[in-house]
């Protein structure tokens, strides 16, 4: 399974008590954080909320959701929110609050191992795309909550501690840079294709074996064909494209 242990912090101007309380209350996360689809409680807990359990339903910028349920292992108020998740992920993940005069410093690890099979198979490629996927979330979150305080955020750092310290200041590489393919994206792409709506229902349980078909040539050709900006553009059209492509291979 792949390991991650990331972290992030923000630095938000706005009091402890309105920060703490709006990252407490998980369930109104979607009114305000785009990423998050659906959070639902489906265990209540002690009269802390110790024991409590929520479903959450995430979507970065990469085609795919995550679905994990955490359990709340430790609130301190006003200090510090724990708990562990199940499902897509598994790990622990803590909120820590702090604050100096105006402004309240929050720092979240979060330090997981995916359970996704297509996600360890690519993992080793990849990983830097999960990476930049998880901070480009947490940097949305922090800015959203901001916005929803009616605040500034001051600044906000997303960082792999896993990571050698120069790993740690190289931003991952995009799905295509300077008119060159990045093969390990590439085929992160061509699983995540595999993996989407289009095709689940094309495969039974040998999916890995169309790896091949899926970053052929052709596909190649398509990733050059579609020259975006914006890597995840490029990502959503190439999955469409590939599902289509293995429909036709496996007609």
């Amino acid at each position: 399974m792949a390991e991650y242990h990331l972290q992030t912090i923000w630095r938000i101007k706005a009091p402890l008590e309105k920060v703490y309380d709006a990252i407490l209350n998980s369930l109104a996360w979607p009114e305000w954080w785009p990423s998050v689809e659906k959070v639902e409680q489906t265990a209540c807990g002690d009269a802390d909320g110790i024991n409590s359990i929520r479903r959450y339903s995430w979507r970065g910028e990469l085609p795919y959701s995550l679905i994990l349920d955490v359990r709340a292992t430790g609130i301190q108020k006003l200090v510090a929110i724990e708990g562990e998740a199940t499902g897509d992920l598994e790990g622990i993940g803590r909120w820590h609050f702090s604050r100096k005069g105006l402004i309240t410093t929050v720092h979240f690890d979060w330090h997981v191992h995916s359970t996704k099979w297509w996600m360890n198979l690519v993992a080793p490629v990849a990983r830097a795309l999960f990476i930049r996927n998880h901070s480009l979330i947490m940097t949305q979150g922090g800015e959203r909550l901001a916005r929803r305080l009616k605040t500034s955020l001051l600044s906000q750092k997303n960082i792999d501690l896993m990571a050698s310290d120069d790993q740690v200041k190289t931003a991952p590489k995009p799905l295509r840079e300077r008119g060159s393919i990045n093969v390990g994206l590439l085929l992160f792409v061509g699983l995540t294709a595999i993996h989407s709506p289009q095709s689940t229902n094309l495969l039974t349980g040998n999916a890995p074996n169309h790896i091949a078909h899926v970053i052929s040539h052709q596909q190649c050709a398509l990733l050059v064909q579609h020259d975006t900006d914006r890597p995840t553009e490029g990502i959503a059209i190439l999955t469409e494209e590939s599902g289509q492509y293995i429909k036709r291979r496996l007609a």
